[in-house]
């Protein structure tokens, strides 16, 4: 037993760690940074679904290269056999990923997924700024007018709603949520609430709370 255990801690002594840490890392950025890219290629440049997913999956894939090329894997100049088997090696992921994400696209599952996706992760840095666990910040919340207009939120579109529901919790109000059974409308083409200005919208509500509630601790209000 003694052996086995001198085995594996040695096997996990000799793992490059470092270099491990930073292929996860370029990989978790680049997650996101294609995200960023798919926007900007399907919401902005309007490009077709197969071709703008083409692009996205090429250019992050070379950039991708480079970067682990240097910075993991410590090449100094890259080279076309290298760039080559890093493609290879992410055929089968790229195969799996372009055919799902296009078929998923097409049959509107994406789009579901995604908003789920935002709202959860909305809701999560709401409650984790403000200090309370609300389920759901984008229904329409139900109070007194004197409290909008006594109490209301310094920011504009998506965000009023966390503004004003963690301000009055702020101020000592109580809060009971309702489910209720909500209906999908399909928007004309080329609206979405997905875009820059909701984004900064959200960054400021966001910054406004978390603000708020430093200020509560600091000043004991």
């Amino acid at each position: 037993m003694l052996s086995r255990n001198s085995s594996w801690r040695g096997f996990l002594e000799r793992l490059p760690w470092r270099a491990i840490g930073r292929w996860w890392a370029v990989g978790l950025s680049f997650f996101f940074v294609g995200l960023g890219m798919l926007y900007l290629c399907m919401d902005v440049l309007r490009m077709p679904l197969l071709i703008g997913t083409l692009l996205v999956a090429e250019v992050t894939t070379i950039v991708r290269y480079a970067i682990n090329d240097r910075w993991v894997f410590g090449e100094r100049r890259p080279s076309w056999t290298r760039l080559w088997q890093f493609h290879l090696a992410n055929a089968g992921g790229f195969a799996i990923w372009w055919t799902a994400t296009n078929i998923l696209a097409r049959t509107g599952v994406c789009k579901s997924a995604l908003r789920r996706a935002l709202s959860q992760a909305y809701t999560f840095l709401v409650n984790a700024f403000s200090g309370y666990n609300i389920l759901y910040h984008n229904g329409m919340a139900v109070t007194l007018r004197y409290n909008v207009m006594r109490w209301g939120p310094y920011s504009f579109g998506f965000g009023f709603q966390a503004e004003l529901i963690t301000r009055l919790l702020d101020e000592g109000a109580s809060i009971m949520e309702i489910p209720v059974a909500p209906t999908h409308r399909q928007k004309a083409g080329g609206n979405s609430a997905v875009n820059w200005c909701n984004f900064l919208s959200v960054g400021h509500t966001l910054l406004e709370i978390l603000i708020r509630r430093v200020r509560k601790h600091a000043f004991r209000k």
